[in-house]
């Protein structure tokens, strides 16, 4: 039932991912052919623009002087019409410029801007095209630009745009301009738009398989590791949304890219035909004057007027002049249209002008006009750059001698302000527009164009940049538009100003992009509140239907817990037990023996030596477990000092060489010349407790061998170690020896005595310390216990600190106060100090102490019970200390758990011990305090 419900889900799944699938493959195809349609529609729209404005700007006077033959190669006119295209050609992205014409039902090429090595190129001019389209004659008989391709000839493949120049009398197709591109790069320009589109489809694509495979897998885990995948929808339409707002972004951005491209090319085309509008008239009334001259040598200055007030051309623009040849061969001006221009001012002669006679001579070896290179001339307004055009007139003799020789009668000369001729057509056409900005560059420089006037004028810059194909395309927006003229390669480069940035904005794209991310946040939102309300509410199901097995299951593990904390509790309190009756009844039976009469000295002195044992070993017991007792309910409290480690190992292991002489142990300290000085700042009480924890252990564990303790530097820590040959730990075993009331063996046959507290008090107290232990060991090869602490000091900072050392301040026949409540007590304290030749008073509480120390200045000590009735010995000693600071002080108690002695201390005691007192260490204290007494 379970199998045939998962396939019915599965099959559900595949099915809505595979109709997903396919509207993702469907819409992602649509926008890829919209895009790569888009994008070819603009290659052919630019191609067909820059044809069509190369087409209308070339001569056709010079197309009439060519053969389209071999011959023409030599002749100026194809010269300069080549020149021409390779100068448009290096503005425009183009693989070749090129020209055909139908000569005897062939196309043939003309002129082209391709180098003569080029495999691309035709080569020699009269050259046959021997695979042309359908489209390539269709031109010549339907005269209209067209796009075609991509074709495929003996040349190559190429996407072509072709536009006809035409004859301006007969309006015969005179050539056909042509300008290629590779297919390869239009092709490239396709597959570039449709990456994007395609990126994003597969990207879809990959979340949606993606998603349900997560979600799949999600459902199939348990309840509670579903529930940390729930946002698994969430996320999903985020990044999906976010994908889909982006892309459609991305799309109306493009849309209005296009959108402001109309507009910009409508408001630069139209800026651009006044230009051309007014260049081609100053052409064409110079090519009247030319026949004006032609047709009559003898012209006065009353006709020459006339024929100027005639052509209505603002002499300001464009001054014209004409300067007939003398029987010297000079050229002196006669006539001028500007009398106020100080350069063509009649009488001048041109030929004393260097530029001027080389391009008059130019002029006259290819009978074409010639134009100079853009001059600034001093004085001219607005900085214009002013361009001298020189347009020979010739007559011909025949119709006079009958000789056909041509014969030159004269030069017109043109001087053309180049800014106000390129901005005077947009300020008289009242359609100056600061939002486009037009640009005039200079093409017949050999490197980049120069930029020698602008429309508006207030634009131009006197400090231009390079005009290369990278700088052009910098713009988002731009029109390029060839101007040939004086017989000189021209452009004009139409670009927006930031007017026509600031009036047409693009706030659509932000438009959109805002509302995508508030749906997106918005969808995202919705799915996440669904998808918690479902979770919420299958959890609390879930939660109820789960209370039963979780109260079952913890019925279980609080059953096992119970068993065994039991066996644990059993096995502790039978071995706390035995800790403490054993040497109990080891006090009270040999107690009992001493107090016999009969009993000989040997046995009296080795019966005392058992009591004191026994009784070592009671308080060693009670006071491991009033410190477990601190470590586990936090009540340690942890005073840090500075101290030698070593010195303290030293001292430690001192301690317990007595009992491993008595098991033939050899015990030894290992420590390096350069860690014998290592310093800490740490709890030295409780280091203390560690290192005699482990070297208790050792000693207990290990019946034959030796037991090495040492230390080492390892980076900013200390690592202590106490190694023995002992009887090991097994692996299982070393899980639980560092845990509170657990020994190896926990049975009544084990072999050894103690509480199993000190490995637990070492690990505690190191935890409190920052610090922590570790063991290696086998069973029967011995062990190896490691403890770090932090080093918290530098190497420098180490220096020797002896130990302080006390004088004896007291007098030979001074008193010893004894403030004790307890009556056994006092009594031993009185027969010690006694026979030792003190003298002696005694107290039962701690008001009657300070009544004796502010009355009797003979009290040289105090031996100061801490808990006693009326007032404690903590209180009575800071009274005693206020009365008398240089009264010593020693504390007497039964707390003996840590941190005991720092309270007695912080109350004014000068020294502490702690009960039972040992009878030596009693007098060696107050030895440090008080002279021997007389006697």
């Amino acid at each position: 039932m379970n199998g045939t419900k998962n396939m019915n889900g599965l099959i559900r799944y595949i099915a809505v991912g595979i109709f997903a699938a396919l509207l993702i493959l469907l819409a992602g195809w649509w926008v890829m052919k919209f895009r790569s349609a888009e994008v070819d529609s603009r290659i052919r729209a630019e191609m067909l623009a820059q044809v069509t404005d190369l087409a209308r700007t070339i001569d056709p006077d010079n197309i009439k002087a060519l053969d389209f033959s071999a011959t023409d190669s030599a002749l100026p006119s194809y010269k300069r019409i080549r020149s021409q295209m390779r100068a448009f050609g290096r503005l425009i992205y183009q693989r070749g410029i090129y020209s055909m014409a139908l000569k005897n039902d062939k196309i043939v090429f003309g002129p082209e801007n391709y180098d003569d090595r080029d495999p691309m190129g035709a080569g020699a001019p009269g050259t046959v095209y021997e695979n042309p389209t359908p489209n390539d004659f269709l031109i010549f008989n339907a005269g209209k630009p067209i796009v075609i391709g991509p074709n495929k000839d003996e040349y190559g493949t190429f996407i072509s745009a072709l536009a006809p120049v035409f004859d301006p009398v007969t309006e015969k197709v005179l050539m056909v301009v042509g300008i290629d591109i590779l297919s390869d790069d239009w092709q490239k320009a396709i597959i570039t738009s449709i990456i994007l589109p395609g990126i994003y489809t597969v990207l879809t694509l990959l979340l949606l398989v993606t998603g349900l495979f997560l979600i799949r897998k999600r459902n199939k885990l348990p309840r509670e590791k579903r529930f940390r995948l729930r946002y698994v929808e969430t996320i999903y339409m985020a990044v999906t949304c976010a994908l889909l707002s982006a892309y459609i972004t991305i799309l109306i951005h493009e849309s209005a890219l296009r959108e402001r491209y109309y507009i910009f090319n409508q408001h630069a085309s139209t800026q651009v035909e006044y230009i051309r509008g007014f260049h081609e008239k100053i052409r064409q009334e110079v090519q009247s004057l030319k026949k004006f001259f032609e047709s009559d040598e003898e012209v006065d200055s009353i006709e020459f007027s006339k024929f100027l007030n005639a052509m209505a051309i603002n002499p300001g623009v464009f001054t014209i002049a004409w300067a007939p040849r003398d029987d010297m061969g000079r050229f002196y001006v006669k006539f001028s249209s500007n009398h106020s221009d100080r350069t063509l001012t009649a009488g001048y002669d041109l030929t004393s002008n260097q530029t001027f006679q080389k391009l008059i001579e130019q002029s006259l070896q290819t009978s074409l006009s010639s134009g100079s290179e853009p001059q600034f001339i001093p004085g001219n307004t607005f900085g214009n750059a002013t361009v001298f055009s020189f347009n020979p007139v010739f007559i011909n003799e025949s119709r006079k001698s009958g000789k056909l020789k041509d014969s030159i009668v004269g030069i017109i000369v043109g001087a053309v302000h180049l800014n106000l001729m390129v901005d005077s057509p947009m300020q008289n056409s009242g359609l100056n527009q600061p939002m486009i900005v037009t640009d005039l560059l200079d093409l017949n420089q050999a490197g980049n164009p120069a930029l020698v006037a602008t429309a508006p004028r207030e634009h131009f810059k006197a400090e231009n940049p390079d005009f290369t194909l990278q700088y052009i395309r910098n713009f988002t927006f731009s029109k390029m538009t060839p101007i040939f003229m004086f017989g000189r390669s021209y452009a004009l480069f139409s670009h927006p100003s930031n007017v026509f940035y600031g009036k047409f904005p693009d706030k659509t794209s932000w438009i959109s992009g805002i509302i995508g991310l508030f749906v997106t946040i918005s969808f995202t939102f919705f799915v996440c509140f669904i998808r918690n309300q479902q979770y919420s509410l299958e959890r609390v199901v879930s939660q109820r239907t789960a209370e039963l097995s979780d109260r079952v299951k913890e019925m279980i593990v609080a059953k096992n817990q119970a068993e065994a904390s039991d066996k644990l509790k059993t096995a502790f309190l039978n071995n706390i037990s035995h800790e403490v009756r054993t040497p109990l009844n080891g006090i009270l039976g040999f107690s009992g023996l001493l107090a016999q009469p009969d009993i000989p000295e040997t046995d009296r002195t080795e019966f005392y030596a058992l009591l004191k044992e026994s009784s070592n070993r009671l308080m060693s017991t009670i006071t491991s477990y009033m410190d477990m007792s601190l470590l586990v309910t936090g009540n340690m409290v942890v005073t840090r000092k500075y101290f030698i480690p070593a010195q303290v190992l030293e001292l430690i292991t001192e301690q317990h060489q007595h009992r491993c002489i008595l098991k033939t142990l050899k015990l030894s300290i290992d420590i390096s010349p350069e860690d014998q000085k290592l310093g800490i700042f740490s709890d030295r009480e409780l280091f203390e407790k560690i290192f005699n924890a482990l070297l208790d252990n050792a000693v207990k564990f290990t019946a034959t061998g030796e037991i090495i303790t040492g230390l080492k530097q390892i980076d900013k820590r200390i690592e202590f170690f106490v190694r023995d040959t002992g009887s090991g730990v097994t692996v299982e075993a070393q899980k639980r020896i560092f845990e509170t009331f657990m020994q190896e063996e926990l049975l009544h046959t084990r072999g050894y005595e103690g509480s199993g507290l000190g490995l637990s008090i070492a690990s505690e107290a190191l935890r409190l310390l920052g610090g922590d232990i570790r063991v290696e060991s086998e069973k029967n090869s011995g062990s190896i216990f490691y403890f770090t602490l932090p080093l918290n000091v530098e190497p420098n900072q180490i220096t020797d600190t002896p130990e302080p050392t006390c004088e004896s301040v007291g007098k030979s026949d001074g008193i010893i106060l004894i403030a004790e409540d307890d009556e056994a007590n006092r009594l031993y304290f009185q027969t010690i100090l006694k026979k030792s030749g003190y003298n002696i008073i005694t107290v039962g509480n701690g008001e009657l102490a300070v009544s004796v120390c502010r009355s009797n200045p003979a009290v040289s000590l105090v031996l100061m019970d801490l808990k006693m009735p009326v007032m404690d010995g903590f209180q009575a000693t800071r009274i005693i200390k206020s009365l008398r600071s240089d009264l010593p002080v020693i504390a007497i108690t039964a707390f003996a758990m840590t941190g005991d002695d720092r309270k007695a201390i912080e109350s004014g005691c000068d020294d502490y011990l702690t009960k039972p007192i040992n009878k030596d260490l009693l007098l060696k204290i107050i030895s440090k305090y008080q002279s021997e007494p007389n006697g």
